[in-house]
């Protein structure tokens, strides 16, 4: 089936070529009746933009670019990536964008995608997810002119042109964990978090420790991890063994899949939950309703922070001037894995 043309738009609408696309682009030339007329038309006959013709007329790849920097045996389960691509995509669609998306394992392939996107006018803004305490990234990008947008809190995005940035607040979500912990009676409580270095996992490691000393808990052990269940289910074991005697009653887990790891070793353990030992999410999932007991989570739609992310990189490659969101905090979901 032949795709529909502006051509066939002007003879549908009996106007010029001309006035079709002053009318599909928003440009002065033409009436709002004849607009209105050109636009019935084009959507009844199936006309769509080209992204092809849109580029060479702007000077733009109309795509963004993601490159997911994480081991595959640690990405392939795990839900948040998934909600967030499809948050981003859901705004990318709308603007006729494109998704360039790449899984590397080193920062270095990560450098190197963005060196060889830009070099070949193949998107025209990146986004950034896992910021690091040590991040060249966001430098890297305004060095050479590629606007961005960090997903997270990271201190190398400040006053860069062109890096722009969505911020999560994973201390106050922190707060919010322990002090749940604290109101259901807990006393000694352990960490397993994500992989270090990771700005957000450092964040949520230091809220942990200081809100625990502020509620006047123990805390037992902070351990990190590549975020796998394999990792969660060791991890647990060790924390459980090295307790000993005086047992750890709550453990906080940095994804849904560590929680499901640290599940099944406190089963091993011959511990009941939540009665021996309490279990909290940091990310929830369809995982953690159906489970038994279920894991109380912390909620946040990772679609959502996609979808900001999207929005506020595209405002950045539109006016040139570095989009600050802020996420809305997570709230806290009790279910049966902190309370009988």
């Amino acid at each position: 089936m032949k795709r529909p043309t502006i051509r066939d738009i002007a003879h549908a609408a009996g106007v010029s070529p001309g006035a079709v696309s002053f009318a599909l682009n928003d440009q002065p030339g033409v009436s709002e009746a004849t607009r209105a007329r050109v636009r019935k038309v084009a959507d009844e006959i199936g006309w769509q933009p080209s992204a092809a013709a849109r580029a060479l007329s702007n000077n733009r790849a109309q795509a963004v670019g993601l490159v997911i920097t994480r081991p595959t045996d640690t990405i392939s389960n795990e839900g948040f990536y998934l909600r967030f691509i499809a948050g981003v995509e859901h705004v990318l669609t709308r603007q006729h964008q494109s998704l360039l998306l790449q899984m590397v394992q080193t920062e270095e392939e990560e450098r190197l995608a963005h060196a060889r996107w830009w070099s070949g006018k193949h998107v025209d803004g990146v986004i950034l997810t896992d910021p690091r305490e040590q991040d060249d990234r966001p430098a890297a990008l305004a060095h050479l002119g590629l606007p961005c947008t960090v997903v997270g809190v990271s201190t190398a995005c400040s006053g860069l042109a062109g890096v722009g940035s969505v911020v999560t607040d994973d201390a106050k979500a922190m707060r919010r964990v322990v002090e749940h912990l604290h109101e259901t009676g807990r006393h000694r409580v352990a960490h397993v978090a994500g992989l270090s270095g990771l700005v957000h996992v450092e964040t949520r490691r230091r809220a942990f420790r200081d809100v625990a000393a502020e509620e006047g808990l123990d805390v037992v052990a902070s351990w990190t991890t590549d975020f796998t269940e394999d990792a969660g289910r060791h991890a647990t074991a060790e924390v459980l063994r090295d307790a000993g005697e005086e047992h750890v009653d709550a453990i906080v887990f940095d994804n849904e899949l560590l929680a499901l790891g640290g599940l099944v070793a406190v089963h091993d353990a011959g511990l009941r939950v939540p009665e021996d030992v309490a279990l909290v999410s940091f990310e929830d999932s369809p995982v953690c309703r159906v489970v038994s007991p279920p894991l109380t989570a912390l909620y946040r739609d990772p679609a959502d922070l996609g979808r900001m992310a999207a929005e506020a990189l595209l405002a950045t490659i539109e006016t040139g001037v570095a989009q600050h969101l802020t996420a809305p905090a997570p709230s806290i979901v009790p279910r049966g894995s902190t309370s009988g």
